[in-house]
Order: C-alpha cells, then sequence, then structure tokens
C-alpha cells in the first residue's frame, strides 16, 4: 500500500463497521448455539431415561428405608421395593387397558359420527367432493382402526 493512500476500512462508515461487527458475533453465537442443540437433542436419548430413573430412585427410596429401618438387609430392601413398584406400576398399566379396551367401540362410534360431519360439509362445502369418494375413504379408515384395534391398544399402554 502506497503511503498517500488511507485504508481500505477507514473508507466504511463507523456505523456500519459496528453492525458488521455485531452481525459477525450474532452469525457465530447462532452457530454455536446449532451445535449445543444439536448435541442436546442427540443426548436426549440418553438424558431421558437417566432422568426417569433418577426420578424413581428418589420416589421410591423412602420406602427402601423404611424397609431397612426394620432389619431387613440392603439388597432385600432393595428387591422389595423393585416388586411393589412393578406391581403399582404394572396394576395401572392394566388397569389403564382395561378400560381403554372397554371406550373403545365408543371411540370409533365419535370417529364415525365426526367423519360424518365432515363428509357433510365437504359434500355442501367449498370443495364439493362426490359422496362415493369421501364415504368410501370412511369406511376405509373405520375398518382400519377396527382391525388394528388390539395393536392400537398396545402401542397406547
Amino acid at each position: 500500500m502506497k503511503p498517500d493512500q488511507e485504508p481500505l476500512w477507514g473508507l466504511v462508515p463507523p456505523t456500519l463497521a459496528k453492525m458488521a461487527a455485531w452481525s459477525a458475533c450474532l452469525i457465530f453465537i447462532g452457530v454455536v448455539a446449532n451445535y449445543v442443540f444439536g448435541i442436546v437433542a442427540t443426548m436426549r436419548i440418553v438424558a431421558l431415561p437417566v432422568a426417569v430413573a433418577l426420578l424413581l430412585t428418589a420416589l421410591l427410596y423412602p420406602l427402601t428405608r423404611r424397609l431397612r429401618a426394620t432389619g431387613l438387609r440392603a439388597i432385600y430392601a432393595t428387591w422389595v421395593t423393585m416388586l411393589v413398584a412393578f406391581a403399582v406400576l404394572g396394576g395401572t398399566g392394566w388397569i389403564i387397558g382395561v378400560r381403554a379396551n372397554e371406550e373403545f367401540p365408543g371411540l370409533v362410534m365419535q370417529v364415525q359420527q365426526t367423519a360424518k360431519t365432515v363428509e357433510g360439509w365437504l359434500y355442501t362445502g367449498p370443495l364439493h367432493l362426490q359422496p362415493y369418494q369421501l364415504s368410501k375413504w370412511v369406511d376405509d379408515i373405520a375398518v382400519l382402526v377396527t382391525a388394528q384395534q388390539r395393536q392400537i391398544t398396545t402401542t397406547v399402554l
């Protein structure tokens, strides 16, 4: 550069230079935040089960402590606590499964009624669809839901 020439950044107004510096900082923060959120998203596969395990441990510890205070050895107190927890969780799951199985036919009827209401709107609404198109779709969905009742109940449970 020649001595009589001014540097290039001297030609940029100070406000524009500050805005460019702040923009560069924000871009850097955004890139770092993206990587951090990516790592957290990857770790959720591990973090969620660990958090659930810690929560269950904290909830079940008072029972184990009381069993140990009664004179039961630590290993037996832990096993009794685990069996009680499995029994409670299993019983709760069984009750929910039975109730869901009892409510399923009513749910299918409600879905069919709602579908018929939507079907009527689609006939008379802005789309003006043909009746045979929609009735076939509704019947297919009802048959599919009824056929998959056991799998749906198992998945929900």
